[in-house]
């Protein structure tokens, strides 16, 4: 218990599944918290998130999540970064040692940057990839890809970005250049 009390977890994307991770973190006893994420809750996105309320519709994701996860667990100690990776900001808080890097995010360069910076910091890295298709004859399926990225390994290496060349551009191409390939909505998969 003592360990889990003086444990840090990073987590990127306070979506569907970096909220469920942060409770059950929150519930296991991890002492402290880092939540980053750009994105507004939006009405569709509540179901899927515990804790969170109509209340907390339009606000930064990681921002509501910590006040609930805080609410939540009291002792926790949640720090949150309203922007994306590979910003700056987002950088230097996974620059900050921690014992855990979680990524649960929709963004193959986002991924890819958890991992160098993991890789950077000797972190280990839990790389969390759900995905929901909705196919012609069964309806709706849902699909996971999870690994756990010990220091020297990244998960480009492990076959895990859809568009490795498209990440690394992303990952490296200055603040406010064109993105390559057509744009996708969000939900366009779903």
């Amino acid at each position: 218990h003592d360990r889990l009390r003086e444990s840090i977890v990073t987590v990127v994307g306070a979506g569907r599944s970096g909220s469920q991770l942060s409770y059950l973190l929150a519930g296991l006893g991890i002492g402290r918290l880092r939540l980053i994420d750009a994105d507004v809750l939006l009405p569709e996105n509540l179901d899927g998130m515990p804790g969170l309320t109509t209340e907390d519709v339009y606000l930064n994701k990681a921002a509501v999540l910590a006040h609930r996860l805080t609410a939540f667990q009291p002792d926790l100690s949640v720090t949150y970064v309203e922007h994306q990776l590979p910003s700056v900001e987002a950088a230097a808080q996974l620059l900050r040692p921690c014992n855990l890097m979680v990524s649960s995010v929709d963004n193959d360069a986002a991924r890819l940057a958890v991992s160098v910076l993991a890789n950077r910091t000797l972190t280990p890295h839990l790389d969390i990839g759900p995905l929901v298709r909705r196919t012609t004859e069964r309806g709706p399926s849902l699909f996971a890809d999870v690994r756990l990225l010990l220091p020297g390994s990244c998960v480009s290496c492990v076959g895990g970005l859809a568009d490795p060349e498209a990440a690394f551009y992303a990952l490296n191409a200055q603040d406010g250049s064109l993105q390559r390939g057509a744009p996708v909505e969000w939900s366009a998969q779903r």
